[in-house]
């Protein structure tokens, strides 16, 4: 049965049937329509799916471009994100090797909008990060993809869509029974990720969806659902920081400042030292439930009602070990440099000293990190379609959506101080790292020359633990009115309430799990056993492309690995024994938990609330130009929005010196509520053209204004320390200003067979009030700095007439003395008071900088050689921007991030009931953040990746599938301001799979 001839609707994502459905019935908005009314079809095949997707692309009003299922229930991916990326302009970020966010046209993606069947929905993310991650940029990872039908990428404004879409707006549709009647399938598949360590080799995939109507069509039920569990194995190395050193320092450049030949010709006279390496290995369990649930009621062909409710949940455990090892710069032996314009080490070594020296006890690390984290989003909504008269139509929309992303993160630092020396490697793309030692003077160490977890002398644990949740509510009424047979008038009305929680526990401000600090575990408290915690592991071999274990002698590859639960079980144990916990933290109930959970003290606690109210109208016509078929439409959008931003916090009181480099803050017992409101009005006006000059060719210009808000983050309203030694702080922004951009499209397109097309597009975007960073310097809360005022001069005085140097650590100790305070007392510390001077904060705030231009072109085809059976797809995208991040230059800059050239190809075969695909995608180096750290800028390198895919129908029901992702193992990496100065690198691998998929 086809569609009703009332309209094209959209609603949903995908997901999996809850009990609570009704219980959650809170109408908030939507009922995009498109531009262009496009009755849906059934696709079959690989062929019929991509001549679907055309005539989705000739029939729009402006660019729009998409992708259609091959088959109900089969995206030509296994991740919908990987799908996105075969459309034009379109590229993508991934984590753990998995699609998740896109970008378009170079355009960030917390400024695109991603909408399900044209409701606004909630974006949450689940990155393996446990901090504030709060961001308006849509995680695909969520998502499987056999419950989405199609997906269309609408790269040009129009007033009757949703905003927010700065460079592009993202509807995913999702099925409707009434649409595409009875139809039935159920699929099954086992996958092997070739990176698994640990984990299981075969994980399940299973989908299904079930879509019935009566015989009248009036009533229609479907129900899709999905289930999936992967597992997979991270290897990543990366460094911290990129240190900024100058050539006038000898001692720290072993060079002569002097001998021209020995400096490097770099700007401004510096180089860059890196400050540690380190290996991570990762062993992923995800786990993905998907699920939705539609009821239709159509009695008439003039009204459809449409409830619909959609589930989701992705739950990622990953349990971690990691290697690192710290550069002093004191005792800097060597260091060979590399011979760039910016110069950082090729060679590192540096040694410490041996052991009856002073300041003996270097120490390498070995950290243990467990991490949860779970992705929940489910949306109800009703949409009720009426054909008031022939000419003359209404829909309703309303929904209401909820995403929340829960972390929580447990790891402890463990310490062996038994390293004399250090040594880096630098020359190829995986720096390695390599140490000397010598446990002979260590209390529990066995002397054996062989790092064990005999060797392991302290440790120190941090629990930490972030919640994010977004609510959409939306209510939309559009109408549509037929002036004449050739024109049209729409208008409509929406308003939307967006709220955004946050609360970030980073387990540092409410406290730290100590076992025996730096000066070794104590084998009273853990037990003879504490050596058998931990296992050899050589991490080398965690890289298999890069094998530095079997390729550099240097190379530390007799690390640590260790079970991170038994040690927490062991630490409970202990408190709950009744030994005093001398040098552990006071746990809640008893249990590594965050401090949070029970002092209900958050380091990030706010909220962020923004109420829209939009009209728009719109006028369509269609008529000739000199003999050629022509079509305008023009609109305008008008939004109002108004924003509450609320920050709970716990307003520090007092600055404590700690020790020569430690300090800390003291909270106040009460919370305050720190409010604060602004609004702002968008005018946003577009206006599509097209022409024919013949049959097959299509000729469009578009001009639109779209609009991006600011995220999250740069809109709280209070002030956050960020480093209380160095006197740095950050504060939110709520009035800031949306981001607009003022784009030009120009394409022409030439539909020569009835699946294959060529299409040349150029585009130009002008984006005002992107938001950077201003500084300023002011104090806050009154805090005083102990550094300062007459305490702190008296001490400086006294030492320079003694003649002692002048360091922090005997600035200290001497402040300390002239207190009456013991200086060889751990825990006496020096209190900010009121004789000494406010403390003046370094502070950091989001403002609206400055405008930026984006232009480029793109460049499609879509070949099929008659009925042979073969055909291909290539397309290729060129982005450039005025503003571009100058490596040579020192300090922050303003450049835009995400912006690469991109392409793909694919081949495919469709005939005879086997179905193969070929894909390859590239893209560009492109800069990934302007302030990595320091303001240092950090580049993700050029990445492609091949996959394929093939089945066979063994019978006309019975379908057999294969798949691989990244079948070559391409590895991603990045780096600084050169790329020997690397920030990450992980080796990834191909993942497979087999199944099959009956239809009823």
């Amino acid at each position: 049965m086809g569609a009703k001839p009332s309209s094209f609707k959209k609603k949903l994502l995908a997901s999996s049937i809850s009990s609570c459905m009704l219980a959650s019935l809170t109408f908030g908005a939507n009922a995009q329509e498109d531009a262009k009314i496009i009755e849906e079809v059934q696709v079959f095949g690989i062929r019929a799916a991509t001549e679907a997707a055309m005539d989705i692309k000739r029939d729009s009003t402006g660019v729009v471009d998409a992708i259609s299922a091959e088959d109900i229930g089969k995206m030509p991916d296994a991740n919908l994100a990987e799908s996105l990326q075969r459309i034009t302009g379109i590229s993508i970020d991934r984590t753990n090797g998995e699609g998740s966010r896109v970008t378009v046209r170079g355009i960030d993606p917390s400024m695109n909008m991603v909408t399900l069947n044209g409701r606004n929905m909630p974006a949450v993310t689940n990155n393996g990060n446990v901090d504030d991650t709060a961001s308006r940029a849509f995680d695909f990872a969520n998502l499987a993809s056999e419950v989405v039908n199609g997906v269309e990428v609408y790269k040009t404004g129009n007033a009757a869509i949703t905003s927010g879409g700065l460079g592009a707006v993202i509807n995913i549709k999702t099925l409707r029974p009434l649409e595409v009647g009875e139809q039935a399938s159920i699929g099954v598949k086992a996958v092997h990720d070739t990176t698994v360590r640990n984990g299981d080799d075969l994980t399940p995939e299973i989908s299904g969806l079930y879509s019935w109507t009566d015989d009248d069509s009036v009533f229609g039920v479907a129900v899709a659902g999905s289930y999936q569990v992967r597992d997979n194995s991270r290897s990543n190395a990366f460094i911290n920081q990129w240190n900024e050193a100058t050539w006038d320092n000898p001692s720290l450049a072993h060079l002569d400042p002097t001998d021209p030949s020995q400096v490097l010709n770099t700007p401004f006279g510096i180089f860059y030292l890196p400050s540690d390496i380190r290996y991570v290995i990762e062993d992923n369990t995800r786990t993905r439930t998907n699920g939705q649930l539609t009821l239709q009621f159509s009695p008439s062909d003039a009204f459809t009602a449409t409830l619909d409710y959609t589930y989701a949940e992705n739950e990622l455990e990953a349990e971690r070990s990691q290697q690192s090892t710290w550069f002093n710069f004191s005792n800097i032996s060597f260091i060979e440099f590399n011979r760039n314009a910016i110069a950082s080490p090729a060679i590192y070594v540096e040694d410490y000293p041996l052991p009856g020296e002073e300041g003996y006890g270097k120490d390498v690390s070995f950290a243990q990190q467990y991490f949860e984290a779970t992705t929940t989003m489910d949306s109800i909504g009703l949409n009720l379609n009426w054909q008031v008269t022939d000419r003359l139509s209404f829909e309703l929309d309303a929904h209401n959506s909820v995403a929340e992303n829960v972390g929580l993160q447990k790891e402890l630092g463990l310490n062996a101080n038994i390293v004399i020396g250090e040594y880096a490697d630098f020359t190829s793309d995986l720096p390695v790292m390599g140490i000397t030692i010598d446990d002979s003077v260590l209390t529990k160490g066995n002397n054996d020359g062989i790092l064990n977890g005999g060797d392991v002398s302290g440790a120190m644990g941090t629990v930490r633990y972030a919640k994010q949740e977004t609510e959409i509510s939306q209510l939309r009424l559009n109408g549509k009115f037929d002036l004449t047979d050739d024109s049209f008038l729409k208008f409509g009305a929406e308003i939307r309430k967006d709220t955004n929680t946050t609360r970030v526990d980073n387990g540092e401000a409410t406290g730290r799990i100590t076992m025996g600090n730096w000066g070794g575990v104590n084998p009273d408290i853990f037990g003879e056993g504490w050596d058998s915690f931990f296992t050899a592991e050589n991490f080398g071999k965690a890289f298999p492309d890069y094998d530095v274990s079997t390729t550099n002698p240097r190379f530390l590859n007799f690390g640590l690995n260790a079970d991170y639960h038994t040690i927490e079980r062991r630490i409970e144990e202990i408190y709950a024994s009744g030994v005093d916990p001398v040098n552990f933290k006071d746990f809640p109930g008893g249990k590594v938990q965050p401090n949070s959970f029970v002092t209900g003290i958050y380091n990030v606690d706010r909220e962020i609330e923004e109420e829209v109210t939009s009209l728009f109208v719109q006028y369509g016509l269609d008529f000739t130009l000199n003999d050629m078929p022509a079509n305008v439409v023009a609109g305008v959008r008008v939004e109002q929005t108004d924003i509450t931003s609320t920050t709970n916090t716990f307003i520090p009181v007092e600055l404590h010196w700690d020790d020569q480099d430690d300090w800390s803050q003291v909270l106040s017992n009460e919370q305050a509520l720190i409010s604060a409101k602004s609004d702002y009005r968008n005018v946003l006006p577009s206006l599509d053209f097209s022409v024919s000059p013949s049959e097959d060719v299509k000729v469009r210009f578009s001009a639109s204004k779209t609009m991006a808000r600011a995220g999250y983050a740069d809109l709280r309203s209070a002030v956050a320390i960020n480093n209380i030694r160095a006197l740095t702080a950050n504060i939110g922004n709520p009035a800031l200003k949306p981001m607009e951009s003022f784009n030009l499209d120009f394409s022409t397109e030439w539909y020569y067979d009835d699946a294959s097309y060529l299409s040349v597009g150029l585009f130009y975007k002008k984006v005002s009030n992107f938001i950077g960073t201003d500084t300023f310097v002011s104090p806050w809360w009154d805090l005083r700095d102990p550094r300062t005022g007459p305490r702190y001069d008296e001490a400086v005085e006294q030492l320079r007439s003694e003649g002692i140097q002048l360091t922090d650590e005997n600035i200290h100790t001497r402040m300390l003395i002239n207190a009456g305070l013991d200086p060889n007392d751990e825990t006496t510390y020096i209190a900010g008071n009121s004789d000494d001077d406010p403390a003046l904060w370094i502070t950091n705030t989001p403002v609206n900088d400055r405008d930026n231009e984006i232009n480029g072109f793109e460049i499609a085809i879509q070949h099929w050689f008659g009925a042979s059976g073969f055909g291909f797809q290539a397309n290729y995208t060129a982005v450039n921007a005025d503003v571009k991040f100058d490596v040579n230059k020192r300090g922050g800059q303003f450049a835009m991030i995400g912006l690469s050239d991109s392409a793909n190809f694919s081949v495919f075969y469709d005939a005879d009931g086997l179905q193969a695909r070929l894909a390859y995608n590239w893209r560009d180096q492109f800069l990934d953040n302007r302030t990595q750290y320091n303001n240092e800028p950090s580049f993700t390198e050029a990445y492609s990746q091949i996959d394929a895919s093939i089945s066979y129908d063994l019978t006309d029901n019975l379908t057999l599938t294969a798949e691989g992702l990244n079948i070559t193992g391409e590895n991603s990496r990045r780096h600084s301001r050169t790329k020997e100065m690397m920030w990450s690198l992980e080796d990834l691998g191909a993942r497979y799979s087999v199944g099959l998929r009956y239809n009823f």
